[in-house]
């Protein structure tokens, strides 16, 4: 990604704060929306209860606090230390780390799961975040992908990383 765009990602990133993007998941249209993509992302994460989900790119910690509420044991991981206070003030037992997605620092296959729920368009580099995702999952990765032109500020297409399937456990 040209530096340009990593100006970009990292003053777009700077610029949202915590309680009013937390906000706007309590509102009518965001607790609808919330809920349809919470439903989506449980029907293709063939997770169970006591699994270990890394939530990359966690914000707030919404998706990591509703996917420990299902039984899961999440880390959140975020680059954004005012987002990180905020989702550590909130309830649950998640753990929060400051991280960037392009050097997670986890150990290979340390999480059963991983996921990145519309974070990987605000990363520098979505390819190598992804392989990242990849590296510390056992069984597969999630994605929530914002699908809306202009509205994530590094742009870049996601090509599939060669040789890595879905695998489903029963």
């Amino acid at each position: 990604m040209a530096a340009s765009a990593v100006a970009l990602v990292t003053q777009y990133s700077a610029a949202i704060e915590p309680a009013h993007y937390e906000a706007w998941y309590h509102s009518p249209r965001g607790r609808w929306i919330a809920g349809r993509e919470f439903a989506l992302l449980q029907a293709l994460l063939p997770a169970h209860a006591g699994d270990r989900l890394l939530d990359v790119g966690c914000g707030t910690g919404h998706f990591s606090r509703r996917f420990q509420a299902s039984g899961l044991h999440v880390t959140g991981l975020d680059p954004d230390p005012a987002m990180l206070a905020f989702a550590r003030a909130q309830p649950g037992v998640v753990r929060y780390l400051q991280g960037r997605s392009e050097r997670l620092p986890f150990a290979d296959g340390e999480f059963d799961y991983a996921g990145a729920i519309t974070s990987l368009c605000f990363v520098a580099d979505p390819v190598r975040a992804l392989a990242e995702l990849w590296r510390v999952s056992r069984h597969g990765v999630v994605l929530g992908l914002l699908n809306a032109p202009g509205r994530c500020p590094a742009g870049s297409a996601i090509p599939p990383v060669p040789g890595r399937r879905r695998h489903r456990r029963s």
